[in-house]
C-alpha cells in the first residue's frame, strides 16, 4: 500500500514538473513579439555602417567577444580615414559623439600594438605609442553585407538575428555566406532610436579572408 502511495505521488510530481516547463516556454515564446516590419528599415540603417567591421568576425579560426574593446574599434573603423595615425586623445574626441550614439556611453580602450596580427575584430585597430594604429587589410571588391532576419521584442530588449553574406561590388551578386550575430538593443533618444547593449556570434562559417 505504501509503495502504491508512493508511485501514485511521483507520477503527480512528474506530471506537475512536465506541465510546469511546458507553461513557462509558451509564457516565454509569448512574452517575445516580432517587431521585425516596423524596425526592420530603422535598425537596418544603423547596423549596415559596421557591416565591414562585422565581416571580421567570421574569418577562419576568429574569436569574437563583445567587450569595451569591441564598442571602441567599431567606431574607430568607421572613422578610420580620419584617426589613423593621429594620437588617443584625438581619436577619443573625434568619435565621442559616435560612441554615445551607439553605445550610450563615450567609454573607449584600445589593446596595445603586439604586431600586425590579429585573432579577432577588436584587435584591428590598437595603440602604438600613444598614436592609433590599423594591423588589418582590405576587402577589395568582395565586402561584407549585412541583412536582418527578423527582430524580437521581450520587454524592454530587442534581439536582431543579423546575417553576413559576401557581396561581389562588380556584379552586384552575393556568393559567399558569412555567419550570424544575435544583436541586443535598447530604446535611446536618439537619432536612431536605439543603442547597442550586446553582440553575439551564433553561427560562423570560418570563411577565409
Amino acid at each position: 500500500m505504501k509503495k502504491w502511495k508512493k508511485r501514485i505521488i511521483l507520477t503527480l510530481l512528474i506530471a506537475f514538473a512536465l506541465n510546469f516547463s511546458n507553461a513557462a516556454t509558451i509564457t516565454t515564446q509569448a512574452a517575445s513579439k516580432n517587431v521585425t516590419a516596423q524596425y526592420k528599415k530603422t535598425v537596418s540603417k544603423m547596423l549596415k555602417k559596421f557591416d565591414l567591421y562585422f565581416g571580421y568576425s567570421f574569418g577562419e579560426g576568429m574569436k569574437f567577444k563583445y567587450d569595451i574593446y569591441t564598442r571602441t574599434t567599431m567606431v574607430y573603423y568607421n572613422n578610420l580615414l580620419s584617426i589613423h595615425g593621429k594620437s588617443l586623445n584625438y581619436a577619443k574626441n573625434k568619435c565621442a559623439a559616435d560612441m554615445k550614439l551607439y553605445f550610450g556611453n563615450k567609454k573607449v580602450k584600445l589593446k596595445k600594438f603586439s604586431g600586425y596580427t590579429w585573432k579577432q575584430p577588436s584587435d584591428l585597430i590598437v595603440n602604438k605609442d600613444n598614436t592609433i594604429c590599423y594591423v588589418g587589410g582590405n576587402w577589395g571588391t568582395g565586402l561584407p553585407t549585412g541583412k536582418i532576419v527578423k527582430i524580437l521584442k521581450n520587454g524592454k530588449k530587442y534581439s536582431v538575428s543579423y546575417d553576413v553574406n559576401m557581396k561581389d561590388t562588380l556584379t552586384n551578386t552575393y556568393y559567399r555566406y558569412m555567419g550570424r550575430l544575435k544583436i541586443t538593443l535598447k530604446k535611446a533618444k536618439n537619432k536612431n532610436g536605439f543603442v547597442i547593449t550586446d553582440i553575439k556570434r551564433v553561427r560562423t562559417e570560418n570563411v577565409n579572408i
